[in-house]
């Protein structure tokens, strides 16, 4: 017997693209998310659920059209593995679910934060997370590798930079360097990355950040610039409607 699943709501977020997203949602905790219900008795499907922290969302992996049986994690790991040993995207039946953690239950949507999903992902089911029976102490976590962690630090410059886009283009270039850096920094297979003599440039959307490893082993972020080159940005075509922001960026910064 087929069985029809239709969404309930949807997700609406910032994270618009792929490479924009963290890889679980522990690591995005200043990012806020809403889930749109669309059913008419919503607020009753809600009753009760404020009184939980964390809820688990069940969505389908709307920007992936095909499935693989085998995939390649994106942690550090010799080989691939099957796609029903993973949680990566590229399922027979495109389900996803994350545990995010619920700030607050209004009439017909739900605000929350700590998510790994993006912008439109339409949402299936919610269910609340509950401690003693969804944790297990002793849980065996197969061919998952412990990562190092790295401490993120920034330059007087790279502060007073990344205040000034968080005011203006409102990303916080803080979480997004703790996101993007504090694993694996120099993996240029899940990140896109450009090597210098003396540095690497992360390039996030239309933005780069320059980073260095210090001698003490931590992260240095050095500072920002600009994606766009100088004919990009007087040319009319503006696809992120982010140019104006950047012109402003570079007349106070002097890149």
């Amino acid at each position: 017997m087929d069985i029809v699943i239709k969404p309930i709501g949807t997700f609406h977020c910032d994270f618009k693209y792929k490479q924009d997203m963290p890889r679980q949602g522990v690591l995005n905790q200043t990012s806020k998310g809403v889930v749109k219900l669309h059913l008419e008795n919503a607020p009753q499907c809600l009753e009760g659920l404020e009184g939980f922290s964390h809820i688990w969302l069940i969505y389908t992996f709307h920007q992936n059209q095909n499935w693989k049986p085998m995939v390649s994690p994106p942690r550090i790991h010799p080989k691939k593995v099957g796609v029903l040993a993973s949680r990566a995207p590229y399922r027979p039946n495109q389900i996803g679910m994350s545990l995010v953690k619920l700030e607050k239950v209004l009439n017909d949507s739900l605000e929350v934060s700590e998510f790994d999903l993006l912008d439109q992902t339409p949402i299936i089911d919610i269910k609340p997370y509950i401690h003693y029976s969804d944790s297990r102490d002793n849980s065996k976590q197969g061919w998952l590798i412990n990562e190092d962690s790295y401490k993120i630090k920034f330059t007087t410059k790279a502060k007073e930079q990344a205040q000034w886009i968080l005011q203006n283009a409102d990303l916080d270039f803080y979480q997004i360097a703790y996101t993007q850096l504090s694993t694996q920094p120099f993996n240029e297979k899940i990140k896109r990355l450009e090597k210098l003599e003396d540095h690497y440039i992360l390039k996030y959307r239309t933005w780069r950040i320059n980073f260095k490893e210090s001698e003490d082993g931590s992260i240095e972020v050095l500072g920002f610039n600009s994606g766009y080159k100088s004919e990009e940005l007087n040319s009319s075509h503006d696809k992120y409607s982010d140019k104006a922001i950047h012109k402003r960026f570079l007349n106070k910064f002097n890149n």
